[in-house]
């Protein structure tokens, strides 16, 4: 019978009660029942009760180890959560459109899951640039991007994401009303439709930019950003075109790859001048002076990210060279 409290006093008082008695009463005690005397049986009954006692408390630290355990990553896991947590994504966002503004970038469409578009460069320069400049996030951005915290560098990418979808509606939408094609918006010059597009406090408009912008509206018509159609009372509505930007990047992709080509580089520089050119003709003149060297500088620290990382992107048609 396994010991316990109460058996091994009880022990200890018939013990007591035995050593009471005289070496006579003590040999009289000792029949065939008895392999010992009380005085031998009692610290053998003890050291059975306090192994017994020791495996039963070893138990118990075990389990109060366990529930501690447990405890501590329920806290920590509160704390992970508090932790990630964007408190103001102002400047993410403000990241994200450096990006998108740059002489630098790739392309713009979205792609599909199997088969990213070429804004996805875009996407993951920004996490990079993020994950250097953790400050941008707030206090906890340092958290948020650091490695191995799938979760919270999913909560920065799903405000990137979200950010280049909005760009490449916005973007489209400006662009071709721009034109002056849809009732109610009056056609504007490029420098107008440059202040309208950027909006941005650390993105001044420079020579590189306009050259960009002029790209973009010369292809909102030729790729056509919105495709018209008509009731049957004769009343047209425009529709987006969900898949301009594709033809955005094909025509930007073959333009770049000709600008890295040194024997064809002429044949992209006289292209865009006469792009600017009939820009100017089709929607009015304004008071920018491309010659000026101060127009021609401008470029971001996210501009100098941008080309750098694009270099270490071989699917980049940009790599190895300087924008335009």
């Amino acid at each position: 019978k396994p010991l316990n409290r109460s058996n091994v006093q009880a022990l200890t008082r018939a013990a007591e009660c035995y050593e009471r008695k005289t070496p006579t009463e003590q040999l009289d005690d000792m029949d065939e029942r008895f392999c010992a005397p009380f005085s031998f049986i009692l610290p053998i009954g003890m050291v059975l009760y306090n192994g017994q006692l020791l495996e039963e408390l070893s138990q118990h630290a075990k389990d109060q180890k366990l529930a501690i355990a447990i405890v501590d990553k329920g806290v920590r896991g509160l704390k992970q959560t508090e932790l990630n947590v964007i408190v103001d994504d102002t400047n993410i966002k403000q990241v994200v459109a450096a990006m998108w503004f740059s002489s630098q970038a790739p392309g713009y469409a979205c792609g599909i899951l199997e088969e990213p578009g070429a804004s996805k460069i875009l996407e993951d320069a920004s996490i990079a640039w993020l994950s250097k400049n953790t400050a941008l996030i707030g206090a906890n951005g340092n958290h948020l991007l650091k490695r191995g915290n799938h979760a919270g560098e999913g909560m920065v990418r799903k405000v990137v994401k979200t950010k280049l979808d909005s760009l490449r509606n916005t973007t489209r939408e400006k662009l071709f009303k721009s034109t002056g094609l849809m009732d109610g918006y009056p056609a504007l010059d490029l420098l107008s439709l440059a202040y309208k597009l950027l909006n941005h406090p650390h993105l001044g408009v420079t020579v590189k930019r306009l050259h960009r912008i002029c790209f973009w509206r010369r292809m909102s018509l030729a790729k056509h950003a919105f495709i018209s159609e008509e009731d049957a009372n004769g009343v047209k509505s425009w529709t987006a075109n969900p898949d301009f930007w594709n033809s955005v990047d094909v025509n930007l992709s073959k333009m770049l790859k000709d600008y890295n080509n040194i024997a064809k580089r002429h044949e992209v520089v006289t292209f865009q001048q006469e792009m600017m050119s009939k820009d100017t003709d089709k929607f009015g003149q304004y008071d920018f002076d491309m010659d000026d060297l101060s127009n021609e500088q401008g470029d971001t620290p996210e501009d100098r990210f941008l080309y750098t990382f694009c270099q270490d992107r071989s699917n980049s048609p940009t790599a190895g060279t300087d924008a335009i």
